[in-house]
């Protein structure tokens, strides 16, 4: 067959060729800068009338992975009690039994293609990939389905390599022009969006017998069992003429982990899901004792210190614990023909990562200046026992995506959680708040709210450019801005928000020191509320009301890794409470 003509049956149309009106890959100059908040992309003339061409455009692949259905459930009993020995000294004591649950069933959408017209499989060739650069000709082995005729093996998309005015009804009226490509001038066509609002609808549409398949990858179940009591003495007294209050006590949490994950067999025909072989069952139980003491001594009526100590330990999300490993592939041309090498894994979880466990120390020095609004100086350091990165690792000797291992000594990176240990975050926080009460009228109601936060952090890793690696997902600078006004039924907050440069990922690419991190950044936040009574109110919160972005680069700022685009959100309703 002449390149780029791809085989297919006489009930569809006959052979096709590959976007006839295309232009061939690395024949035209393009200028990307990602500089700033969007990417400014310049190119020739010729090729911008190409993208603004609907026929320039043909339809290559068709893909639904990573679908998921998640039912999450949380259960608790807790008895509380109190016992005052007398005005200086009580206990507080209390027990609670908790359990949390998550199942997560994981799936892929998969369709038999060319049933009836050339397939070894009277019901059709399974695919997940619906492409026109998947070829049905089998496996070595002869397990596979394959689809063809006496030219040659057919595409798994049966409605690929043609213009998408040409596809059925569901993608071809959802094709539509775009303008102003990032602000460039330059126009272009897609596929609306909304068609996909409902993936799988979409794919029983187009595609008859499609369906789910189960993906062992990301399906899991996770419970997690805490039986907990606590017991708290509150001392109240005097010190040199100075009145004081504390409290000592300790928490005891017993911890019974159960995670279920299906094990994964060899990968299925042509990207679809690899059959499950079993369920891999972990079993866990630990047990944490957690001292706390906390002192506030009122040096004057204005004027309170502060000091506290406490271990404390906070369980990781389910999916941490219970997510599994899936891999990617790339497609590569071979003298046998197309094949697609295993490239890449992701893992969402791992039964054995540890929960958060840190100690706590802070002083902090509080000087109130009317009911309504004090100054605040806290210093603290946390030293981090046990917590969560994300980060890589390395697995050789996996197969591609045939099943074949084809190199035993080529490894690929897993992206993936990791326990870390051993670091500390240190710093100081400083906090105003200011109600304006002896303003006039309406002014009353007004104040301000101030706080920074400088906090460093040591993990005694380096980055390429020799700078040290902070704790993953802190910044070291962070503060607040927040204007408000509050009446007995009305009430308004905007608030700036800032946070300096924080580490996401660590050796990416298995390249220790290729440090992922995110940008600065800045946003604003408001919420507006109005009391209809003790039971009931009206709420307005918008989100990132200034359309911020995150920019993410590799080690040097002016090194881009992606940015995600989370838009501005606005939502309202009713809260109630009885």
């Amino acid at each position: 067959m002449p390149c780029g003509t791809f085989v297919y049956p006489a009930e569809l149309g006959g052979d096709r060729v590959f976007n006839p009106n295309g232009i061939p890959e690395n024949t035209v100059p393009m200028t990307v800068d990602f500089r700033g908040r969007n990417m400014l992309v310049s190119m020739p003339a010729s090729l911008a009338t190409a993208f603004g061409d609907s026929n320039s455009w043909a339809f290559k692949t068709l893909e639904s992975a990573d679908d998921y259905e998640r039912q999450t459930a949380i259960t608790a009993l807790r008895f509380d009690g109190h016992y005052k020995f007398n005005d200086d000294f009580k206990l507080d004591f209390g027990v609670r039994n908790s359990l949390r649950t998550a199942d997560n069933d994981g799936f892929t959408l998969v369709a038999p293609v060319y049933a009836g017209m050339g397939a070894s499989d009277p019901n059709g060739c399974l695919v997940r990939y619906v492409a026109a650069d998947v070829v049905l000709g089998g496996n070595d082995s002869g397990t596979w389905c394959s689809a063809g005729n006496a030219e040659g093996f057919f595409r798994a998309g049966p409605f690929s390599a043609q213009p998408v005015s040409q596809t059925p009804g569901p993608l071809a009226s959802a094709w539509r022009q775009y303008t102003n490509l990032l602000g460039s001038g330059i126009n272009f066509w897609g596929i609306d969006p909304r068609a996909l609002d409902d993936p799988e609808a979409l794919w029983k549409a187009l595609l008859p017998g499609a369906r789910r398949q189960t993906a062992p990858g990301v399906t899991w179940a996770v419970n997690v069992k805490e039986s907990s009591g606590y017991l708290q003495g509150n001392f109240k007294g005097e010190l040199g003429g100075m009145s004081y209050t504390a409290n000592v006590g300790a928490r005891f949490i017993r911890t019974s982990l159960n995670v279920t994950q299906d094990n994964v067999g060899d990968p299925g025909q042509y990207g679809t899901e690899a059959a499950v072989t079993g369920q891999e069952v972990t079993r866990r139980s630990y047990t944490d004792v957690l001292p706390a003491v906390n002192f506030a001594l009122n040096v004057t009526r204005k004027f309170t210190v502060r000091a506290a100590i406490s271990k404390n330990m906070q369980p990781l999300d389910l999916s941490q614990w219970g997510g599994g490993l899936t891999l990617n592939y790339n497609s590569y041309q071979t003298p046998q023909g197309l094949q697609f090498q295993v490239s890449q894994g992701n893992s969402s979880g791992n039964p054995n990562l540890n929960p958060w466990r840190s100690t706590n120390y802070g002083v902090s020095l509080e000087y109130y200046l009317n009911p309504s609004s004090l100054i605040n100086l806290e210093l603290f350091r946390i030293n981090v026992q046990s917590f969560i990165v994300n980060g890589n690792t390395s697995a050789c000797g996996l197969p591609d995506e045939d099943g074949v291992v084809r190199d035993p000594s080529r490894c690929i990176q897993i992206v993936q959680p990791l326990q870390g240990t051993g670091n500390s975050i240190q710093g100081a926080e400083f906090d105003y708040r200011q109600g304006f009460t002896f303003l006039p009228g309406l002014w009353a109601n007004t104040g301000v709210e101030f706080n920074v936060t400088y906090a460093p952090s040591h993990t005694g890793e380096r980055d390429l450019a020799g700078n040290e690696i902070p704790f993953q997902d802190n910044s070291t600078e962070s503060g607040n801005l927040i204007l408000w006004y509050q009446s007995a039924r009305f009430q308004t907050r905007l608030a700036y928000n800032y946070r300096s440069k924080r580490a996401a990922e660590d050796g990416v690419g298995g390249v220790v020191g290729l440090e992922l991190y995110e940008a600065p950044q800045k946003y604003l936040d408001a919420s507006v509320s109005y009391k209809l009574s003790k039971y009931a109110e009206l709420f307005v919160d918008g989100t990132n009301i200034t359309n911020e972005y995150q920019r993410y680069y590799l080690v040097w700022p002016d090194q881009p890794a992606h940015s995600n685009f989370s838009e501005r959100s606005f939502t309202a309703g009713v809260r109630g409470q009885w």
